[in-house]
């Protein structure tokens, strides 16, 4: 069972009291568990604790976005969680590379998820959302967990449908192209 509340489209940052922005509200089912989740527009990590999980929104270019195949029959966007003293960055480095076969040109912040579950609300924990433009690699997937089946190439606009019964994929790849947009318009 998904549910979805709109929050705001108010794009001034210091609109909500720690000037970051609330994009949405969601319940989300996940094997078994309920669970809340906040999708937040905010491009400082530094202050969030713990964080369980770094994953990119990986694109080829403007208009196409690398998914990986889970074993459970999903697709997903690679990430996972960052090991003992490794950088967000490293972790989304290594990620990528292990779940989809991919190197990362460039990157940047997209926003982060607050997630908490039903059973234990106060209990919150970070997962950080971060937008790349990524090398497709020749080699083959080498995922320690061995969830990843390979990735697959799709446009946004099909990627969106493909993630997380396509709601929840909607805003997230929406902000990530928009910020990789912006960042490449200024820097190209």
């Amino acid at each position: 069972m998904l549910n979805i509340y709109y929050i705001s489209k108010n794009r001034n940052r210091n609109f909500f009291e720690n000037k970051y922005m609330l994009i949405y509200k969601s319940q989300l089912e996940w094997k078994g568990e309920n669970y809340l989740q906040e999708l937040h527009d905010d491009e400082d990590f530094s202050v969030l604790e713990p964080v369980k999980q770094v994953s990119g929104i990986c694109f080829t270019d403007a208009d196409h976005i690398v998914l990986y195949k889970n074993k459970g029959g999903y697709y997903g966007i690679p990430g996972g969680g960052p090991e003992a003293g490794e950088t967000f960055q490293a972790t989304l480095r290594r990620e990528l590379f292990e779940e989809a076969a991919l190197e990362v040109v460039r990157f940047g912040p997209a926003g982060y998820m607050k997630v908490s579950s039903e059973s234990d609300p106060e209990k919150i924990q970070y997962q950080l959302r971060y937008w790349a433009e990524v090398k497709l690699l020749d080699c083959p997937i080498n995922d320690p967990c061995q969830a990843s089946l390979g990735r697959e190439i799709f446009h946004w606009e099909e990627a969106i449908k493909n993630l997380w019964n396509g709601k929840d994929g909607d805003r997230i790849v929406r902000l990530a192209r928009e910020k990789y947009l912006k960042y490449s318009r200024k820097n190209d």
